[in-house]
Formats: C-alpha cells, sequence, structure tokens
C-alpha cells in the first residue's frame, strides 16, 4: 500500500530546512517548532530523514482555517478576469486598449490572440462608429457606468452592443 504522507512529510522537512537556513527562525517559532528540534532534525543524517518516506502518519498538524478558501477565491477571480480579457480580443480589443485598462503587454496580447488562434490583427486606426452605434455605446455605457472596474464595463458594452470593442475604445477616448 502507498503512503500517503511520505510526500507531505518530505515537504514539511524541506520546508523547514530552509526556513532554518534562511534564518526565519520566527516562521518556525510561529509553527510551533523550538530551535532544540530544529536543531536535532538539522543534525540528523541524510538517511535518517529518509525514513520518513516509511512513516504512515504525518508529522504536523495542518489546518487551512480560511486561508485555503481565501486563495481559492483569489485563483477564480484571476481565472476569471484572463477568461474575459481572452474574449474581449475574441471581441476584437486592441493591444492599446487592454494594455490601458489591465496592464496587458504588446508581447502577451500577442500571445494570447496566436493562443486563441486570431491573426495579427487589424492595423491602423478603427472604422468609426456611425450615428446609430454611437446612441447605443452611450446608452449601454450609462447602464453600467456604477460598473468600478473599467475594463469589466467595456467588457460589458462590447457583450451588450455587439460592436467590435476597438472601435467603441476609440470612440469612447475621443480618437475618432
Amino acid at each position: 500500500m502507498e503512503n500517503i504522507y511520505s510526500d507531505l512529510n518530505s515537504s514539511i522537512i524541506r520546508f523547514l530546512a530552509q526556513a532554518y537556513s534562511e534564518g526565519n527562525h520566527g516562521l518556525l517559532r510561529k509553527m510551533g517548532i523550538s530551535e532544540g528540534q530544529i536543531q536535532r532534525m538539522m543534525d540528523l543524517p541524510y538517511s535518517h530523514i529518509q525514513r520518513l518516506h516509511r512513516l504512515h502518519s504525518p508529522i504536523a498538524e495542518i489546518n487551512f482555517s480560511n486561508r485555503l478558501d481565501l486563495w481559492l477565491d483569489h485563483v477564480s477571480k484571476e481565472v476569471s478576469r484572463d477568461q474575459m480579457i481572452d474574449r474581449m480580443i475574441q471581441m476584437g480589443a486592441s493591444a492599446s486598449m487592454l494594455d490601458a485598462l489591465a496592464c496587458i503587454p504588446v508581447a502577451e496580447f500577442r500571445q494570447r490572440r496566436k493562443r486563441l488562434g486570431l491573426g495579427s490583427g487589424k492595423q491602423g486606426r478603427p472604422t468609426a462608429l456611425d450615428s446609430t452605434e454611437m446612441l447605443r455605446v452611450n446608452e449601454v455605457y450609462k447602464e453600467h457606468q456604477d460598473e468600478s472596474d473599467e475594463l469589466t464595463r467595456y467588457y460589458l458594452i462590447g457583450l451588450d452592443t455587439k460592436i467590435e470593442l476597438n472601435r467603441v475604445w476609440a470612440y469612447m477616448r475621443g480618437v475618432q
């Protein structure tokens, strides 16, 4: 039967050894490790430490409390934001728009376009909005004016109007 604790215990020992070697004694104390315990561990020959692989119980009690939930929420928000940016690229967002709104460098913008199977994109100034499109963009902008995140606001405008985002961006920035 496989010992499910061997990797966990080895990771814990590596973590403790690194904290010790970096002089992070405050972290060790916070984890409940005494100076004597860490010294005993550091004095062990490597062959003795390898015996952890045979230990069928964890060497530490781990409590995730709400930190795991905080991390999961953070990762979820990052993934959602990445998906929204990819969708905006598919909706015609320009490199300059995503640089200004999401700090996406041109190189990353190009990589994303390539990964999404999009060509190099249109060059030059986008086509101006006609009067009907201008009215629609202004109307939808007002609907989403309470959205505090400007990136999300432009995403919602693009979804609602179905107008290419580079054209919306140019119009809203007064380029045309």
